[in-house]
C-alpha cells in the first residue's frame, strides 16, 4: 500500500471523528470559530471601507461595552460592600490571616526546636 492510500484510508475516519466532536460540543466549536475570528480581526489591518462603514458602529459598541463594564464593576463592588466585603475590611482580613500564618510557623519552629533538643539530649541506641 503507498502512502497516499494509507492517507486517503485515514480521511473518512477523521472526517467522522471531526463530525462527532462538532455534533458533541457545538458551543466549543462556536467559541473557538470566533476566537479566531477575533484573532484575525486585531492581526488584519482595518480598511478606509470598513471605517467609513462601521466607524460609527464601531464607536458605539465601544462605548456601551465601556458602560456595561463600569456597571458590572460598580454593581460587584456595590454587593461586596453591602455583604461587609469593603477594600479596608478585605486588607484587614489578609492581615489577620498573614499574622495567623506567622503565628502558626512560629509555633511549628519552636515545635521543631524542642523536639530536636529532646532528641539531642537522649542517648543513641
Amino acid at each position: 500500500m503507498s502512502n497516499t492510500d494509507a492517507k486517503s484510508d485515514k480521511r473518512p475516519d477523521a472526517l467522522k471523528r471531526a463530525g462527532d466532536a462538532m455534533e458533541a460540543n457545538p458551543l466549543a466549536i462556536l467559541a473557538g470559530g470566533a476566537a479566531v475570528g477575533l484573532l484575525a480581526g486585531m492581526v488584519l489591518p482595518r480598511t478606509e471601507s470598513e471605517t467609513a462603514l462601521f466607524g460609527t458602529v464601531g464607536r458605539r459598541m465601544t462605548a456601551a461595552a465601556a458602560a456595561a463594564a463600569a456597571a458590572a464593576r460598580d454593581t460587584g463592588l456595590a454587593e461586596l460592600e453591602a455583604q461587609g466585603i469593603s477594600g479596608k475590611a478585605a486588607k484587614a482580613q489578609v492581615n489577620r490571616l498573614f499574622d495567623g500564618v506567622v503565628e502558626a510557623a512560629g509555633t511549628a519552629g519552636h515545635a521543631a526546636a524542642g523536639a530536636a533538643v529532646e532528641k539531642a539530649r537522649k542517648p543513641a541506641k
